[in-house]
């Protein structure tokens, strides 16, 4: 386990994760999970991770998370998440 541990720590650094960064995990496989553990060690306050299967899922908010999201690999289910949103528009 020091291979993942040290792929979350040299992200968490590359990042400059601290108190004040939010941090969003993409997928919760050994390096996501070990990845978090190393983010909630630099001291961030809410971590979110992301996948798509339940288990991995579960772990994860075992070990911490603050929000889990599943993902879905149908991709008929982002096409309609487009054409729903799609005239919303972003202003600053």
């Amino acid at each position: 386990m020091c291979e993942p541990l040290s792929v979350g720590v040299h992200a968490c650094r590359r990042a400059n994760i601290g108190p004040e960064t939010n941090v969003l995990v993409m997928g919760a496989g050994p390096i996501g999970l070990v990845t978090l553990l190393a983010a909630r060690a630099f001291g961030a306050p809410r971590i979110v991770i992301v996948d798509v299967d339940d288990y991995r899922l579960s772990v994860a908010k075992d070990l911490g998370a603050d929000e889990i999201v599943k993902v879905s690999t149908n991709l008929q289910v982002s096409y309609t998440y487009i054409s729903i949103f799609s005239h919303y528009t972003v202003e600053s």
